[in-house]
């Protein structure tokens, strides 16, 4: 278990597909959760990687992607992969979790990225940052 208070970490999101999206309504209201195989959300951070590496990316975030492949890899093949919002779900409200898409604008950077249209994934970058800065905001007045 990897565990990040008041947010979820982009490079996360890399791993998964928008397909993989699973909306869930409890008592603590609506909960967004991913789920994959272990292998598929290796090779998709892999892919991530390659990518970001080819594109001359900051060190920083190339390193954080490279260090959760390799936490991963650790981990037998068969295992399920998941990516929980927990209790950040509600610090979105109810329409912003049901609009809420980040895997797929994770992708849709990375694939601009691998086209070298670094306009339009630093416009998605800036998007999801901006998205995420509120929530990282209450982690440090906290």
């Amino acid at each position: 278990i990897v565990h990040a208070n008041w947010h979820v970490p982009l490079r996360w999101f890399s791993a998964f597909d928008d397909a993989e999206r699973i909306l869930t309504e409890d008592a603590e209201g609506l909960r967004v959760r991913y789920e994959t195989t272990l292998d598929q959300g290796v090779a998709r951070l892999k892919r991530g990687l390659e990518i970001l590496e080819s594109s001359w990316m900051d060190d920083d975030i190339t390193d954080a992607v490279q260090e959760l492949t390799e936490w991963l890899e650790e981990v037998p093949e068969e295992g399920l992969l998941e990516l929980d919002y927990g209790s950040v779900a509600g610090m979105f409200s109810h329409d912003e979790l049901v609009e809420d898409h980040t895997a797929a604008q994770v992708n849709v950077c990375l694939d601009a990225l691998s086209k070298g249209d670094t306009v339009r994934a630093g416009r998605i970058f800036g998007d999801l940052t901006g998205r995420w800065a509120d929530l990282r905001a209450a982690e440090v007045a906290n």
